[in-house]
This record gives structure tokens, C-alpha cells and sequence, in this order.
């Protein structure tokens, strides 16, 4: 048996196809996620930058062949083979043999928020890659070490600072974790100073962007956390943790965060332990979503299978199949509420079952499916409204309308899927679409939706004549989703390049 595991390398390959046919076989189960159809519209829209993130993700797009949910999706679900691969080096670094690597490994193919980020085309996916693999060469860094090795992590962090910026605090936790743990001569080295240079040289033009527009994002940060996240308790941000990470997890991620702390042979890689104490820290004191630590989980599962390996006595092979039950056991049985594997009822009906829900980060009213379930719902009926209020219309106006979504998911929505009916691309004064273009002033009609632009009075402000002409319905989606009111409008009152910045909004 220890001979199986000690040669056990055979199972990577086995475990990362394992994953890569889990996603493959649901992966036109629901929908388009909202983010990914937005993702896709940055694509066509390619610049150094955007209001909501950098420009990574737009870039990866603009290179996808094909509208298949397979051609979007095959880079995230590549980047959770690389998220087991790393998780695999990282255990292996820090000295587990077999049974840990395995173990952890698993950890990384059931955590729940993995399942969902490499199910679909984000930022997400590529962060947790980036994460990882800065840390795999941070462990071997320090004065004596190769310069192109500092200036690999350079390169990475450079590189996750072009994917989002949560790498800037993932960066600053790891140098205050050399700090704490001895590592204050690695600064007095030209080394770090250059991978530093070589980080900045990789996002200059990122910033320059930010510059040149303004920092629309420094906006964007300030009105999402005063008007969208949801502040949590440090209490309830630790708990969780517990859920995003998976529960089945806590037993390899809280004995690794232990081992790594405070074990002797972990000494070499206390930094690691020390850098996620910092982040979570930052992350609770700037109010930010549970989940921007989640992308951390890999280092912890490597070190809980370190730390499991240590185990000694005759306990040892029924503490380690309790550990190993835990993982795949409770992974699977929470799986569903993370990947499109069953039916919308089923998923409903097995999260009641189960009594779990994903941690709520934004303030949104919640439906019945996990949120990022249910923003796979709704848009193919959405655009279809819109498509049969535009087939009323007469032909010579049918060419020249406008159509304006309330915000980026409807408006990418459109964009997306309209072609099919024939349908102009959308405007949107939310987020990015607000600086890609402003509607043109013309007699041709406007249909608008969206409850930010359609409540209330706002309508009858802008246009002469506003007829409510449809209705959305969806069944699973949003609850801010759902019933939209789709209205046809005739005559700006005022210029719409005057009219637009007046309904800008950036969260």
C-alpha cells in the first residue's frame, strides 16, 4: 500500500481528466453566466483596460473561436487541471510522498467555488492559477536564489495584476510575510527589486489606461462597496470560508494552516501561513467578498497533506481515511450546488435538503438556485422579448433601432445572442458598455429595458413618447431578473450625449 501511494503519480493524470470530463458532461447544462457573456463583449472591445477590471480576461476572450459553450469554456476548465497540477508541486515541495498529494489534490477538484470558477470563462479561473503558481516559486526564493526565478514570480505577479487586482494584496501579504519570518535580507538583495520592475513594466500600460480615463475603477470600488457588497462579521467571513472552500476541506486546509504555523519541518514555509493570516486580515478590514481568498485554498490543501502524512501511530490509516471520506464524500454531496449537474428543482430541492447556501456577498435579493446558478437563466428569453417588440415594427425602422439594457449582463446578453435574431448591439450605461459608445441621436425608436432605467419616471424624463410594449419572464434566474418591463421610445428630449453621464453608473 505505501509503495502504491509512494509511486502514486500515476493518479495526477487520472484525477486531472477526471475533472475535465465532470465539467464536459454539464457543460451546456444551464446557460450563459452573466459575467462570461460580459467577458465576451470586453473581448470585442479590446483596450489595456476596463471599468471593472484589467484587461486579462478581454484579451483570453478575444482569442476564443466560435460561440460554443466548449470553445468559451475550455480555458477555465484547462485551468483547473493546472489548479491540480500545482496543488500537486506544492504538496510535493512541501515533502508529502503520496497519500498527501492525493489527498490534496482531491481537495482542490471538490472545493465548491473551484467546481463553478473553472466552469466558466472569468478572471476567476486564471487567479487561483496565478496564486498558485507565484507561491510554488516563492518557496524557493531568497537571496541566494536565481534572478530568473525572482524574475518568474515577476512575471506572475505582473501578469495577475493584468487579471485583477487582488494580486496587489496577495503580493503585499507575501512580503510581509518575509518580514515576519526572518526573510529581511531577501530585500537587501538587487533580486526581488527586479521582479518588482519587471511586475510594473507588465501592468505600466494597465495603469497608464486608468490614467488617461480618469480611474474609473477607483470609482467603481468605492460605489460597489458602499452600494453592493454585503459587509460581514470577521465572524462570519472566517464561517465562510468553511463553505466556499468546502466543508468536506476543512479537515486538509485548517490542520495545513496549523502545520504551516507551527510545525519544525514547516519552518521553510511558514511565510505561507503567515501571507494568508495577512490577507484575510486585509480582506476583512477592507470589507471584501468572502471569496477573494478562495484562490489561497491550494497552498493550505498542499500543506494539510503535508501535515497529514505526519501523522504517526496506529490510528494513522483511520485518521487518514476519515480525512479521505471527508474530502470525497461531503464533495460530492455539495457538488451539485456548485456545477450544473442536475436539474434547476433537483438543485433547489437538494440545497433545502442539505440546509447549506453559499455565503451572499452582494445585496441583491436572492432566488431560490445559488446566485451564480441563477445568473445562467434568463437571457435567452430576454433577448427573445426584445427580438419580437423589434419584429413590430416597420421595416425602415426595424434597420435603425436603438436598443439600451439596463445593465452589463442584459446589454452583453443581447450582444451575445441577438445576431441569431438579428438584433443591434446593445448600449448600456453600466460599467464598461457606458464608454464604448453613447446612442446616436436619430427619429429611429429605442427599446429599453432594465429596472435601473426603466422605475420609476426616468423614461418619461428623457424621451417625448414611452409605450410599454413587453414583458420578460424567466423562471430560475434573478429576481432582478425577472418581469422586466420593455419599453418602445420615440424623441430625445435632450441630446444623448448629454443625457448619457446623467445615467452612468459604475458598480
Amino acid at each position: 500500500m505505501k509503495a502504491a501511494w509512494k509511486n502514486g503519480r500515476w493518479i495526477l493524470p487520472i484525477l486531472m481528466a477526471a475533472s475535465t470530463v465532470a465539467h464536459l458532461l454539464c457543460i451546456d447544462q444551464f446557460g450563459w453566466f452573466r459575467d462570461e457573456l460580459y467577458y465576451m463583449a470586453c473581448g470585442a472591445h479590446l483596450a489595456w483596460g476596463y471599468v471593472d477590471h484589467p484587461p486579462l480576461v478581454a484579451a483570453a476572450a478575444a482569442t476564443i473561436p466560435g460561440h460554443s459553450f466548449l470553445a468559451v469554456r475550455a480555458l477555465p476548465i484547462l485551468c483547473g487541471a493546472l489548479c491540480m497540477l500545482l496543488t500537486w508541486r506544492l504538496c510535493e515541495r512541501m515533502g508529502a510522498v503520496g497519500f498527501g498529494r492525493v489527498l490534496a489534490t482531491l481537495a482542490a477538484l471538490f472545493t465548491p467555488t473551484y467546481l463553478f470558477q473553472f466552469h466558466t470563462l472569468s478572471m476567476n479561473a486564471f487567479e487561483v492559477v496565478l496564486w498558485s503558481a507565484g507561491a510554488l516559486l516563492a518557496i524557493d526564493l531568497d537571496e541566494h536564489a536565481s534572478t530568473k526565478r525572482w524574475l518568474a514570480l515577476g512575471a506572475v505577479v505582473g501578469l495577475g495584476l493584468l487579471n485583477k487586482h487582488s494580486m496587489l494584496f496577495w503580493a503585499s501579504a507575501l512580503a510581509f510575510a518575509w518580514l515576519c519570518t526572518g526573510r529581511v535580507r531577501v530585500f537587501a538583495s538587487a533580486k526581488p527589486w527586479l521582479a518588482l520592475a519587471v511586475a510594473a513594466l507588465l501592468v505600466a500600460p494597465h495603469v497608464y489606461w486608468q490614467a488617461v480615463h480618469g480611474f474609473p475603477t477607483r470609482e467603481f470600488y468605492a460605489n460597489a462597496g458602499e452600494r453592493k457588497i454585503l459587509h460581514m462579521s470577521p465572524l462570519g467571513y472566517l464561517g465562510a470560508q468553511v463553505t466556499l472552500a468546502g466543508p468536506g476541506n476543512l479537515l486538509l486546509w485548517a490542520p495545513g494552516l496549523v502545520w504551516l504555523l507551527g510545525a519544525r519541518a514547516a519552518r521553510k514555509f511558514m511565510f505561507l501561513g503567515v501571507a494568508y493570516l495577512a490577507l484575510l486580515a486585509m480582506f476583512i478590514a477592507l470589507h471584501g467578498k468572502a471569496y477573494y481568498m478562495v484562490p489561497f485554498y491550494c497552498v493550505l490543501f498542499a500543506a494539510g497533506g503535508a501535515a497529514w502524512e505526519q501523522v504517526r501511530g496506529r490510528a494513522r490509516p483511520v485518521l487518514a481515511g476519515l480525512a479521505m471520506l471527508s474530502v470525497i464524500g461531503l464533495g460530492c454531496v455539495v457538488a451539485p450546488m456548485a456545477l450544473p449537474i442536475l436539474s434547476p428543482e433537483q438543485t433547489i430541492a437538494h440545497g433545502k435538503r442539505l440546509g447549506i447556501t453559499p455565503p451572499q456577498a452582494e445585496r441583491a435579493v436572492i432566488a431560490e438556485l445559488p446566485q451564480h446558478l441563477a445568473d445562467m437563466f434568463g437571457w435567452n428569453e430576454l433577448v427573445a422579448t426584445v427580438a419580437k417588440v423589434r419584429a413590430t415594427l416597420p421595416a425602415e425602422e426595424r434597420a435603425r433601432v436603438q436598443i439600451i439594457a439596463g445593465n452589463y449582463g442584459e446589454a452583453a446578453a443581447i450582444d451575445w445572442l441577438g445576431p441569431t435574431w438579428g438584433l443591434p448591439s446593445a448600449y448600456s450605461p453600466h460599467n464598461a458598455y457606458f464608454m464604448w459608445a453613447t446612442p446616436e441621436a436619430t427619429d429611429a425608436p429605442v427599446i429599453v429595458l432594465g429596472r435601473r432605467l426603466t422605475d420609476g419616471d426616468k423614461l418619461n424624463t428623457v424621451f417625448d413618447q414611452v409605450t410599454m410594449v413587453g414583458r420578460t419572464a424567466c423562471n430560475h434566474c434573478m429576481p432582478y431578473e425577472r418581469d422586466l418591463s420593455v419599453f418602445l421610445c420615440r424623441g430625445w428630449k435632450n441630446p444623448p450625449g448629454r443625457i448619457w453621464p446623467t445615467l452612468k453608473f459604475f458598480f
